[in-house]
């Protein structure tokens, strides 16, 4: 079994965990709606600061764990504005 996958999805909203991690609540095309945890994603030099963000579609790569996945990249093809 791979324990790495692309999903492509838009970002529905997320809550902050620890110090710098966040919690998202993500729906994809393939895996439905189901949450990941971004690590590090509030710190200043990270490269997921600023791009994870509600109502943002893109494309994840994410790590297969026990409870919950973990988002690794985050690629944003459309950031929705008008709904923010």
């Amino acid at each position: 079994m791979n324990r790495y996958y692309f999903e492509e999805a838009i970002i529905l909203k997320y809550q902050k965990i620890k110090d710098s991690d966040l919690l998202l609540t993500l729906y994809g095309k393939t895996k439905g709606k189901y949450n990941a945890i971004a690590p590090g994603a509030l710190n200043i030099k990270n490269r997921l600061r600023g791009r994870v963000e509600p109502f943002c579609w893109g494309k994840g790569y994410f790590v297969v764990r026990r409870s919950l996945d973990l988002l690794i990249n985050w690629e944003t093809i459309d950031n929705y504005w008008e709904i923010r």
